[in-house]
């Protein structure tokens, strides 16, 4: 908001674009104290976000909609985080009712509405270092990818930790599914015997303009409080 490299200029206004997950921009703006449309629709004030369409003029938006957002929340989403909805929320709180309640934890690419009845939201290290800090006895809702949440309730298991998935209804995440031991195992013995499989190759430009991204957000990234090694979602 203060113009990035180039500060702003008296009377300049920054309008920033987040890519690539609306949802995450919506609850981040929101956490930086911005009104997004949920706001409004609660009578809270005029939005100052806006979806952006790029199969559409102007990204779908009216003149005077796109001057007065902020921020434009890119139309994408994770098919995975996006199957979470509110009611899930209330059912998993009903189911833990009488075993002593429940904390609910989802990733921030849940819908807002999700996000705010939630008890906690953050990154997947965030999901995976409160599991791992969890007093015993203690029951936890958590709303992100199947296989993770499966891992997690294993070993808190372990410690008398009781965790499950916010919901039945979801889906795979058929990126991440494709990453599994055996494909690891594969590239590395590949690599041992000076062999690249998979190379993935990037522009120039777009590999300068990365690194950019993922050096600040590796030093906005608050101190390690968790056992594993670090993550970036």
């Amino acid at each position: 908001m203060k113009g990035g490299q180039t500060p702003a200029k008296r009377g300049e206004e920054i309008k920033i674009l987040f890519l690539p997950d609306q949802h995450l921009g919506r609850n981040t703006a929101s956490r930086f104290g911005l009104r997004t449309e949920i706001d409004e629709q609660a009578g809270k004030g005029e939005t100052e976000t806006r979806v952006w369409n790029p199969k559409l003029t102007l990204g779908g938006l009216k003149p005077d909609e796109l001057r007065s957002a902020r921020v434009l929340l890119w139309a994408g989403h994770c098919s995975v985080h996006k199957l979470f909805r509110p009611e899930h929320v209330g059912e998993a709180r009903d189911r833990f009712e009488e075993r002593g309640g429940v904390t609910v934890l989802v990733h921030p690419e849940c819908c807002k509405e999700v996000v705010d009845l939630a008890d906690l939201s953050g990154s997947t290290e965030f999901i995976i270092d409160t599991i791992d800090c969890a007093k015993g006895g203690s029951n936890w809702a958590v709303g992100t990818e199947i296989h993770l949440v499966n891992r997690l309730a294993r070993e808190a298991k372990e410690r008398g930790v009781n965790v499950t998935i916010l919901s039945d209804c979801h889906c795979l995440c058929t990126t991440m599914y494709r990453i599994s031991a055996r494909h690891l195992l594969w590239v590395l013995d590949n690599l041992a015997l000076g062999k690249v499989v998979n190379q993935v190759r990037v522009h120039p430009d777009a590999r300068r303009l990365a690194n950019v991204a993922l050096r600040r957000m590796l030093d906005l990234a608050p101190p390690r409080t968790g056992k594993r090694p670090v993550l970036v979602d």
